[in-house]
């Protein structure tokens, strides 16, 4: 009796090539998923896009605003409200009234710009202000606006610091007060004044 032969071994279904085949797509996957895993991390730690806003362009924009806003702040000198506190002298100029920095002194205390700066009692700079020449709380208001209008000349070749004050004084105001202001004044690297009248027609 005849033996039937064996059947060949099928390897890709009981033989090692096919076990190697499935290591092998194993370790491919393996090998995929780790790229993507490695390249993900490399992007975390990737430098940041230079192509983003630029502000340079926007600082200088905005600091040209800022002094423009600065400028357009001051006080406008025309615009004096007389009341029982300020009583303006008269006088027949026919000079216009100037822009500059605007010092006001009432019957009740001394304003540079728009902020109060020293009391005014019976007519004089309050007493405890005062030094033997000057008041010094003046003189500082004053320096302050020096320094504002020497940065906005630093920035508008147009505009020039020329230390110059506008006095607008109650008519009643006493000399010696005029004097100790004008002093301070002086101290601050104001050494022009105008003084504001009402003139008559």
């Amino acid at each position: 009796m005849s033996e039937k032969p064996e059947a060949p071994i099928d390897p890709s279904v009981n033989g090692m090539p096919m076990i190697e085949a499935a290591h092998s797509k194993e370790d491919e996957e393996f090998h995929a998923a780790k790229a993507r895993k490695a390249e993900k991390k490399a992007k975390k730690h990737e430098p940041a896009s230079e192509e983003g806003l630029n502000i340079v362009p926007l600082l200088d924009a905005f600091t040209i605003i800022l002094v423009f806003l600065i400028k357009s702040y001051q006080s406008d000198p025309t615009a004096i409200t007389q009341d029982d506190n300020m009583k303006l002298p008269t006088s027949t100029t026919t000079q216009m009234i100037i822009e500059a920095v605007p010092v006001v002194i009432t019957k009740k205390g001394v304003l540079v710009g728009d902020q109060a700066v020293v009391r005014v009692i019976d007519g004089s700079v309050d007493p405890s202000e005062k030094q033997s020449f000057g008041v010094p709380k003046i003189t500082e208001a004053l320096k302050k606006e020096a320094e504002k209008q020497k940065m906005i000349a630093r920035f508008n070749s147009k505009v020039q610091f020329e230390g110059m004050l506008l006095i607008v004084s109650d008519k009643d105001t006493k000399f010696q007060t005029l004097t100790d202001i004008l002093y301070s004044a002086g101290q601050a690297e104001f050494s022009k004044f105008k003084f504001a009248v009402l003139r008559l027609d």
